[in-house]
C-alpha cells in the first residue's frame, strides 16, 4: 500500500497531487475560523505545530535506532533543520493572527509575495519570469478593492500577512533543501519538532490553558466535553493543513524547480476562492478574473512534470546511478 501511494504521487501529473493539496489546505483554513470562535488564533497555531509534531514523530521515528545513523552530521545541517522549523510554527502563528482581522482571500494574496519574490529570483527562462509577473497580477486582481480598503484596524494583520509571506519563502528555500536530501520526511520532522520547542517556550502553557480553560467568549468550548471537540476540531485542521500539506509538499519540491513550486502555490487562493463558496462566500467579478490570470501564469510557466534541481542532501550523503549485473540502472547513497 505504501509503495502504491509513494508510486502515484511519483507518477500522477503534478497537477492532480497539487489540486488535492490545496483542497485540503482550503478545507482546513475554512475550519480554522470556527476554531478562531473558541480559542485564540495564535494558540490554535501552537496545537496545530504540535499536534503535526507528534504525528509526524510517531509515524517517522527519525530518533530510532533504524534511523539514528541518518541524522545530520554537522552543525550547519541543523542550523538549516532549525531555522525551517522556526519559519513553518512562525509562519503559520502570524497568518491565524493576520486572517483575525483580514479577509482570507486578500490574506493569501498578500502571503505570496514571498513564494513569488522566491520564483522571481530563480527564475531561469523567460517563460518562468513571464508567469511569475502574471501570477502576482493575478494575485492583486484576486484582492481586489479590499487592499486598499484596509483600515486601522486591520494594520496589525497586514503585518503580520506580510511576516508570513517572508517567512513562507524562506520555508520554499530551505524545504527543497530538506526535500531533497535521502531522509526528506524525517528531516522535515526533525524541523518541526525543533519548531514546536522552540515556541513552546512562549505560547504552550496559555495555548493549554486556552483549550481546558476556555475564554468567557468561547461558547460550545464551555459546555460538555468542549476541551474535547476543541482538540478534535484541531487534529482534523492539523491533517489538512498540516499533514498533507507538509509530505505532499516533499514530492512536489522533487518534481519541480523552485521557480515553478512557486507560481504553481499561487494557485491556492485561487482553490480557496471556490472552496470557500461551500461555507457561504459568494465571490465577485475581480475574484474570479483573478483566479483566471493566476491559471494562465501557471500554463506559461509549468510545462514539465520532472524538472527538479539538484540535490542539496542534509545528511552527509550522495546519491549515484548505477547498473546492476542484469543490466538496470538504480540509485543508490553513497556515505561520504
Amino acid at each position: 500500500m505504501k509503495k502504491w501511494i509513494s508510486h502515484a504521487l511519483y507518477t500522477s501529473p503534478v497537477l492532480y497531487v497539487l489540486a488535492f493539496q490545496m483542497i485540503a489546505i482550503s478545507l482546513a483554513n475554512e475550519l480554522s475560523k470556527i476554531a478562531f470562535t473558541q480559542i485564540e488564533p495564535l494558540y490554535v497555531s501552537w496545537w496545530r505545530v504540535a499536534l503535526t509534531a507528534i504525528i509526524m514523530m510517531a509515524w517517522r521515528r527519525p530518533l530510532s535506532r533504524k534511523k539514528r545513523a541518518q541524522l545530520p552530521k554537522d552543525a550547519k545541517t541543523w542550523i538549516i533543520l532549525a531555522a525551517l522549523g522556526v519559519a513553518v510554527a512562525g509562519m503559520n502563528g502570524v497568518f491565524y493572527i493576520a486572517i483575525k482581522t483580514l479577509n482570507s482571500g486578500v490574506a493569501m494574496a498578500i502571503e505570496f509575495i514571498g513564494p513569488l519574490a522566491v520564483a522571481v529570483f530563480t527564475g531561469k527562462t523567460w517563460r518562468e519570469y513571464l508567469g511569475a509577473a502574471l501570477a502576482f497580477v493575478g494575485l492583486l486582481t484576486l484582492a481586489g478593492g479590499a487592499i486598499f480598503g484596509i483600515g486601522p484596524s486591520s494594520i496589525p494583520g497586514l503585518i503580520a500577512i506580510i511576516c508570513s509571506g517572508i517567512m513562507w519563502g524562506i520555508y520554499i528555500v530551505l524545504g527543497r533543501m530538506v526535500a531533497h536530501g535521502s531522509s526528506g520526511l524525517d528531516n522535515l520532522t526533525i524541523s518541526l519538532t525543533l519548531g514546536w520547542i522552540i515556541q513552546s517556550f512562549v505560547l504552550a502553557v496559555p495555548a493549554i490553558r486556552g483549550v481546558m480553560n476556555p475564554a468567557p467568549y468561547a461558547t460550545w468550548a464551555r459546555g460538555n466535553h468542549g476541551w474535547l471537540k476543541l482538540i478534535v476540531l484541531m487534529i482534523v485542521i492539523t491533517l489538512g493543513a498540516s499533514i498533507v500539506s507538509y509530505v505532499l509538499d516533499q514530492v512536489l519540491m522533487r518534481r519541480m524547480t523552485a521557480n515553478r513550486f512557486s507560481v504553481m502555490q499561487s494557485l491556492l487562493p485561487a482553490v480557496n476562492l471556490f472552496v470557500s463558496l461551500l461555507f457561504g462566500s459568494r465571490p465577485g467579478i475581480l475574484d474570479y478574473l483573478g483566479v483566471g490570470i493566476i491559471v494562465f501564469a501557471v500554463v506559461i510557466s509549468f510545462s514539465s512534470d520532472n524538472s527538479p534541481l539538484p540535490s542539496h542532501d542534509l545528511t552527509s550523503r550522495h546519491h549515484a546511478r548505477v547498473v546492476n549485473d542484469e543490466g538496470q540502472s538504480e540509485e543508490i547513497d553513497i556515505e561520504e
